[in-house]
């Protein structure tokens, strides 16, 4: 790894988020979605570790793949996962 990729990951590691945003949004976005499938399949793309992917796992009982480049955050969100009871709905 580079110098600045071990500073933005020193920066991000263990936070419950990489960027902007709130649960209530997740759970609003989620809210405005017609048409899905009781149990649907979710793909999201840049989770990060995975705040909104647990979200999501709660509130849509469906099957997410969560993709990230940094494998330290899929790490921290497999084990987030894992302590929230989603491990078998989350696959990263």
């Amino acid at each position: 790894m580079g110098d600045e990729e071990d500073i933005f990951l020193e920066m991000f590691d263990k936070l419950p988020r990489q960027g902007p945003g709130k649960d209530e949004c997740t759970r609003k976005a989620y809210s405005m979605l017609s048409d899905l499938p009781e149990i649907p399949d979710i793909l999201d793309i840049g989770c990060g570790s995975g705040r909104q992917t647990l979200v999501l796992a709660e509130i849509s009982k469906g099957h997410i793949d969560a993709l990230d480049l940094n494998e330290i955050f899929l790490e921290d969100l497999n084990e987030r996962a894992k302590e929230n009871g989603f491990s078998e709905n989350i696959r990263t």
